[in-house]
């Protein structure tokens, strides 16, 4: 199976935007290409800062997300990684795209399905 990627909304300065919501996320997959786990895609474009959104569907459960390092040139070589993201619960995290690329990407990371994944390209 491969990484899901998930569709970016656009923020817009001065304009209120309703906020992302778990049922608004993709599902983090099965994916070897980055090592045994489950991954999401998030696209760069031409964000120089994107907002990503972790969601945890699971009832009972606390799970570890975080990003994958970046691999493109100046890119940083330091994962973010965060224990125990609390059933139910949402983080979210600005990153600068450019640091944590990954071929077009920016590889977000979950312990199991139950963690999903939406982003919001800043102006």
């Amino acid at each position: 199976m491969a990484a899901s990627t998930v569709t970016i909304a656009k923020m817009t300065l001065n304009e209120l935007k309703t906020m992302l919501t778990a049922s608004d996320a993709t599902a983090a997959a099965s994916d070897s290409t980055y090592g045994a786990g489950y991954y999401v895609k998030v696209p760069v474009g031409n964000s120089a800062k994107l907002m990503i959104l972790f969601f945890n569907s699971h009832g009972s459960n606390a799970y570890d997300i975080g990003i994958l390092a970046g691999t493109a040139p100046g890119a940083t070589d330091t994962a973010i990684a965060l224990s125990d993201l609390a059933a139910g619960g949402c983080k979210a995290i600005v990153v600068e795209s450019a640091k944590y690329a990954r071929n077009g990407y920016i590889i977000a990371s979950g312990e199991t399905t139950s963690i999903k994944v939406a982003a919001l390209q800043l102006p």
